[in-house]
């Protein structure tokens, strides 16, 4: 899975970013997840707007809404009816040669981080007012990290620092 949070663990005001787009985050987003899946909830499929489906990526939801509610996308699973565990082994058995990424929102997380491999943690370097958090520590349990980029470049601050944690 891929996401960014505060130094609290908020990822979400309002359903978009608490925080202004960080140039080097979105690199890192758009570098890890093009030409690869990328799974997400209803809520993140809404925040994309007019840039959903994601390009170069192919696109599923996980939903119990009406698939009319989604063009485009790659196909939608309805987690009603299969579990979180069952849709993403069908996800990787269709796409064997590509990494699946996680991209959000919490609740997609909060049910698949204890099945994912591979963490990747923007770690915004401040706080901000949010009202969608995620539990960091619960997260990266049984995790290791093997990369960390600190990236001061931003044309203004925050600092963030790019980390990929693995499973041990």
């Amino acid at each position: 899975m891929i996401l960014a949070t505060d130094l609290n663990g908020g990822i979400g005001k309002n359903n978009s970013m608490p925080w202004k787009h960080i140039k080097e985050d979105m690199r890192h987003f758009q570098r890890t997840t093009s030409d690869n899946v990328v799974v997400m909830g209803t809520n993140t499929w809404d925040s994309l707007g007019e840039n959903a489906p994601l390009k170069n990526r192919t696109n599923y939801v996980i939903s119990t809404q009406d698939a009319e509610r989604f063009p485009n996308v790659y196909d939608i699973y309805d987690y009603s009816k299969y579990s979180v565990k069952d849709i993403l082994t069908a996800i990787q058995s269709r796409h064997p040669d590509k990494e699946i990424i996680i991209i959000g929102g919490k609740t997609l997380y909060d049910v698949t981080y204890d099945l994912c491999e591979t963490i990747y943690l923007t770690r915004i370097l401040t706080t901000f007012e949010c009202d969608t958090t995620v539990d960091l520590n619960e997260y990266l349990d049984n995790f290791e990290c093997r990369y960390t980029q600190v990236d001061e470049r931003n044309d203004e601050p925050p600092t963030i620092q790019i980390e990929r944690w693995v499973r041990v």
